[in-house]
């Protein structure tokens, strides 16, 4: 028992990605459902095999992995049916070899999960799939963070095919054919999606929304035309900014000053630079001398160079679709202020109706006699006695002092005149 739970893959906190080789990423599944909870599962046992790819067998803390997939079930049965789920689906691969040999070839995605004891499970790879995640070169960053957020099978299919692209800015063409492939789209099961109109409006763009909102990446499809039908889309691949990774409207000053700080400012100069500078500048400027340190050594003075870089402004040119989603952002969030303005003025409205109907109703009280006055305090009395035990307390031991009591007194007040006119 201990040396399985000592031979378990324990996840790193401090590393929650991993590259997914393409030949495991531009398969085409024969048989079986890869639905969005296997995909996640297959992912998974990707990221706690990738230490040791070409071990045979893995092991694996179960709540290690409904965690990493953010499944929150402890059903049992439920698992063992996904699971049964994973290991029937067989899948198949076609690719050019860097030598330009065609390889061709069908394995199953998982060859085993066994669900051993005490909550641990073993894990076993196909001989070709452990080939590919040895050694295959060309690879695609896979974020764990993000597919948590993936709602859409889809969606995480795509991510997985654009995200080996982010270098390049852009996915290769794709054939409509070759996109269903890849993204498991079964015309048999969905004869509608053989329209290409409802496949784009009921796979494509759902799939490329999610993704632009909770993943890593901006991704945006360009299709191409032949005659009057779609013949080949491909999609324009950018990464985020640290600014779009908050995944909020705003970006927040409380992680770029920690980053600053992490970066070597102390915690006055990195607020006097916040002041000084605009967050997106900053952010833009820090990210390019942070990918310049990593790939100089000839950078001495990584902070002189920094703020050089502030005052010159050393910032990659954005693409066009971070630029688009930049300014998408921005027009909603001054649509949320404009909404809060218009909230607060109506609450003012209101607020100064408010305050002169009671001062309308308090000078016409003050006015009138001590023995009128008698009469509706008694009548006010007698209407909290049965309606608000409390007030009518406070009411007895102060009077009309209290800001609590003298709000409703006046509210009853308008009440009781209206119904004695009537």
């Amino acid at each position: 028992m201990n040396d399985l739970i000592q031979a378990c893959s324990e996840p790193n906190k401090d590393v929650d990605h991993f590259n997914k080789a393409v030949g495991t990423i531009h398969i085409k599944v024969q048989s079986g459902n890869l639905g969005l909870v296997q995909r996640k599962l297959i992912n998974a046992f990707h990221f706690f095999a990738k230490d040791n790819p070409d071990k045979e067998t893995h092991y694996v803390r179960r709540q290690d992995l409904l965690t990493m997939i953010n499944y929150n079930s402890n059903n049992i049965t439920e698992f063992k049916e996904n699971a049964r789920k994973l290991t029937s689906v067989s899948v198949e691969w076609d690719y050019l070899r860097e030598d330009t040999e065609r390889v061709w070839g069908v394995s199953s995605i998982l060859s085993e999960i066994e669900y051993v004891t005490n909550g641990i499970i073993a894990f076993s790879f196909p001989r070709r799939i452990r080939e590919f995640m040895a050694r295959q070169e060309h690879r695609g960053l896979v974020c764990m963070q993000v597919q948590k957020k993936f709602t859409m099978s889809y969606a995480l299919s795509l991510y997985e095919n654009a995200t080996i692209y982010r270098e390049n800015a852009s996915t290769p063409k794709f054939t409509i054919n070759e996109l269903k492939t890849l993204l498991v789209v079964n015309d048999e099961e969905n004869p509608t999606y053989k329209q290409f109109k409802y496949l784009n409006n009921k796979v494509i763009i759902p799939a490329i929304k999610e993704i632009n909102d909770v993943s890593d990446i901006f991704i945006e499809p360009i299709y191409y035309k032949n005659g009057r039908a779609i013949e080949f889309i491909s999609f324009t691949v950018a990464v985020k900014p640290h600014s779009f990774l908050e995944f909020s409207d705003v970006p927040n000053i409380t992680s770029l000053h920690e980053r600053l700080i992490s970066f070597g400012c102390n915690s006055k100069s990195a607020l006097d630079l916040i002041e000084k500078y605009d967050i997106e500048y900053i952010l833009g400027n820090l990210d390019y001398v942070e990918s310049q340190l990593a790939t100089e050594n000839k950078i001495r003075n990584p902070m002189g160079f920094f703020m050089d870089a502030l005052i010159k402004d050393y910032r990659t040119k954005e693409p066009d679709i971070v630029k688009k989603a930049r300014e998408k952002r921005d027009s909603e969030a001054q649509k949320k202020i404009d909404e809060q303005k218009r909230k607060l003025e109506k609450q003012n409205k209101i607020a100064e109706k408010n305050r002169l109907f009671k001062e309308n109703l308090k000078i016409k009280y003050d006015s009138i006699s001590e023995s009128e006055k008698i009469v509706i305090q008694e009548s006010f009395l007698a209407d909290m006695l049965n309606s608000n035990t409390i007030v009518a307390k406070k009411f007895k031991d102060s009077g009309l002092k209290s800001v609590m009591v003298s709000s409703v007194f006046y509210n009853y007040l308008f009440d009781y005149w209206n119904k004695n006119i009537e």
